[in-house]
């Protein structure tokens, strides 16, 4: 089971309208992992001690799933091959991918690479999510409380 937390996001104001970016940004795993340590080290008891995020789950920064299927559209090196070519679900394999990745199956693809580095003339970057992989199903309910948290602000103001 894969836990998805979008990065938080900024505002831009564009011709006098108003619009959420989500920007990639790679400085959000370390503060995670900071985060769910303190909570182990803090309330987690006798079975926790000396355990770190690390220890808990697979975690890691990825583009939005829908991003990377937009590959065939955003390469322009020749070398590197389509992966969906032959894919019936590019959904599917595309998650599939990020979890073999995220649990060092192997190696982040090219691919995958390209959609995360390109930026288009108008210095637009896809948005990224931090994914979550709890190594052991009772550590599945502390990853979704984290994500609940993260995202229990329901409002969002627009002036413009």
């Amino acid at each position: 089971m894969i836990i998805e937390m979008k990065i938080h996001s900024i505002v831009d104001v564009i011709t006098n309208s108003s619009t959420t970016i989500y920007s990639y940004c790679d400085g959000c795993i370390d503060p995670a992992k900071e985060l769910i340590t303190e909570f182990i080290k803090t309330i987690g008891g006798k079975e926790y001690e000396g355990k770190t995020a690390d220890d808990l789950f697979y975690i890691g920064e990825f583009c939005e799933t829908w991003c990377y299927s937009q590959f065939e559209d955003v390469c322009e090196d020749e070398s590197i091959e389509n992966p969906f070519e032959n894919v019936s679900d590019i959904t599917s394999y595309i998650h599939k991918t990020i979890e073999d990745v995220l649990t060092g199956k192997k190696e982040k693809p090219d691919w995958m690479t390209v959609v995360e580095e390109y930026e288009n003339y108008e210095y637009y970057i896809f948005p990224t999510t931090v994914y979550i992989i709890p190594r052991d199903e009772k550590y599945k309910k502390i990853g979704e409380l984290l994500k609940n948290f993260l995202f229990s602000v329901r409002h969002e103001a627009i002036n413009g």
